[in-house]
């Protein structure tokens, strides 16, 4: 099951978090999962979590509710990214949830940029990077970033552990 949205944000909304992810928080170090060796070499990029109280959070789940009739219930945790796409590393995120809301915040737009998802390890379904493109996808699948080692991109993901379609 995968939802894709285009103008997720109103405009007003998505340059205040463009601004808010730019210049308004602090990014720390992320590791993929496993990981014991914490180094600059062994992370995937930097996150800035956030609650789903919280005024981003409430926002994210009024436009969830208002574009994919989806209503979030409980998240188990929420993160906007800054990261290079070094590392291919398809996996799932059923350890986090049920559904991952991920929307992209700021970066090139261009087809291989994105999002892939995998079906026996073989790309499937690919979905472009494009800014303020949002993707409600059941965490079960495989998915990846695809690798471009040029480029950064900033990102954001609700892990929804329970939620419902209305």
């Amino acid at each position: 099951m995968i939802f894709i949205k285009n103008n997720f944000l109103d405009k007003k909304d998505f340059e205040d978090l463009k601004i808010f992810s730019k210049s308004k928080i602090k990014y720390f170090p992320q590791y993929f999962e496993g990981t014991e060796e914490k180094t600059d070499k062994n992370t995937y990029g930097l996150r800035f979590n956030f609650s789903i109280k919280s005024e981003l959070g409430e926002c994210l789940s009024k436009y969830c509710l208002k574009h994919f009739k989806y209503k979030i219930i409980e998240v188990s945790e929420c993160g906007i990214d800054k990261r290079k796409l070094t590392k291919y590393n398809p996996h799932v995120d059923t350890r986090l949830g049920v559904m991952n809301l991920y929307l992209q915040i700021e970066g090139q737009t261009k087809l291989n940029h994105g999002l892939g998802i995998y079906t026996n390890n073989n790309l499937d379904i690919h979905i472009g990077f494009k800014e303020n493109r949002a993707v409600l996808f059941d965490s079960s699948l495989f998915h990846s970033p695809l690798v471009d080692e040029k480029i950064w991109r900033t990102t954001l993901t609700v892990f929804i552990k329970k939620g419902c379609f209305i």
